[in-house]
């Protein structure tokens, strides 16, 4: 795409927003399900992501560091409940995967935009 921004395609925001909503999942999260849905999506969690991510969101200043640390605060419990196996009930599985499936999808493909170099593109 050579003029993203012509069709309001924004990654960079888009990436921010994705991982703000992540952190509020896991704030409003006190039993750990958010964390073990994310783990149990095996077509969209990869561990990676996560670092990916922070590396963007701190490169283009697009998170304070608080969040950052949240956001990798998160990271760890799911690679944790990834690394037992955990996996949430199935009823707050299935809903919390079908709020969260497309932002991970999304993020995934923010990513490697962003590291294909696209990102030389965009003005911070």
């Amino acid at each position: 795409m050579k003029d993203p921004e012509k069709y309001q395609f924004k990654p960079k925001e888009l990436l921010a927003q994705i991982c703000s909503i992540y952190l509020n999942f896991a704030n409003a999260d006190r039993d750990g399900v958010f964390a073990r849905a994310v783990a149990a999506d095996g077509r969209s969690y990869r561990e990676a992501m996560f670092s990916e991510a922070s590396l963007v969101l701190r490169q283009f200043g697009l998170m304070q560091e608080g969040q950052l640390a949240a956001l990798e605060a998160l990271a760890a419990r799911v690679a944790e409940a990834a690394a037992a196996g955990e996996a949430a009930p199935a009823s707050h599985t299935r809903r919390t995967t079908q709020a969260k499936c497309q932002e991970l999808i999304a993020t995934h493909f923010l990513l490697l935009w962003l590291r294909r170099g696209c990102s030389s593109s965009f003005h911070h």
